[in-house]
């Protein structure tokens, strides 16, 4: 394989994929998935919940991101997946499924390559770069085209497509937030290969059902200052109580955990943006705005402690 082919600069795309999918999926947490530590947990021993996150959406970009460059045809000697054995009266496999047996494989390759060792810190990650492959296979759903006269739908031609990235994104998200704390492993090491629907290969001395993100050491606390590892706190992180549809919880109470559960106190900045308003249409082709100071409030965590 020659540095920097199509391969490559799939894996390459993935991590980036990753790296953008952790950063969204953290927003509101504490630990932020900065771009220098979501490196640096790549190489670490310490198995804490975040650097799980890491190697399970990490596997999960590098996966998607070969998938799709595959499908799109970018990879020498891959294309599509058959799609599956499903046969229905009314519709038939065709077109091109995302075949994310190959992308797995490619993952698989890339990543557990880097924790061959047998000590509990490499079998955890194993386990999670699993989690982040199945997580893609999970994002598979079926699309279909109508053919008919007049545009009915006699027969259908069908296809299993992944769906965007930020779907698998949240799917391992979620898993983080209910990891699991790995005490004896031994006691969940499996003695024979198991079924690993969805996935690349099955694996002897894998970590048992791999539904949950698994972890070793508790998390540093990341209200605090941290020199040596470079983490600067939660000071001046942006949070949020916006409130109504489409908000999560964590977002509402993020001036909460960021800031006030961290002894700080919330700054709020208000300013007046421009924007354009009073849009109007113009015969003929152009459209007229006005423009609009908007108010807008930023919240943020303080360097003041509460008092």
């Amino acid at each position: 394989m020659q540095a920097g082919g199509p391969m490559e600069q799939s894996v390459v795309c993935g991590i980036q994929l990753a790296l953008k999918g952790c950063q969204t999926q953290m927003k509101w947490h504490r630990w932020g998935c900065p771009e220098g530590d979501f490196n640096k947990m790549h190489g670490s021993r310490t198995a804490t919940r975040e650097s799980s996150l890491v190697h399970a959406i990490t596997s999960a970009g590098v996966t998607y991101a070969v998938t799709k460059n595959c499908s799109r045809g970018l990879i020498k000697g891959c294309s599509c997946s058959e799609g599956g054995s499903r046969s229905q009266r009314d519709w038939k496999w065709q077109g091109c499924s995302d075949d994310v047996h190959f992308g797995s494989q490619v993952a698989e390759r890339f990543l557990d390559y880097l924790e061959m060792a047998q000590d509990a810190p490499a079998l955890v990650n194993r386990h999670n770069n699993r989690l982040g492959r199945m997580a893609v296979a999970q994002a598979l759903r079926l699309s279909c085209k109508c053919h008919g006269v007049s545009g009915s739908c006699t027969t259908k031609t069908c296809w299993r497509q992944l769906q965007a990235f930020t779907a698998v994104a949240e799917v391992v998200g979620r898993k983080y937030r209910r990891g699991v704390k790995i005490k004896d492993i031994n006691a969940l090491l499996e003695h024979s290969s198991q079924d690993t629907r969805g996935d690349a290969t099955q694996h002897r001395g894998s970590l048992a059902r791999p539904r949950h993100l698994a972890y070793l050491n508790d998390s540093p606390d990341y209200c605090q200052v941290n020199t040596t590892t470079g983490w600067s706190g939660t000071v001046g992180r942006r949070c949020s109580r916006k409130k109504g549809a489409g908000v999560t919880r964590t977002e509402r109470r993020s001036c909460k955990t960021l800031c006030r559960a961290c002894n700080l106190a919330v700054d709020k900045n208000v300013s007046r943006i421009a924007v354009p308003c009073r849009c109007r249409f113009q015969w003929c082709c152009k459209v007229k705005c006005s423009t609009c100071l908007k108010r807008k409030v930023t919240l943020s965590c303080s360097n003041m402690q509460l008092q």
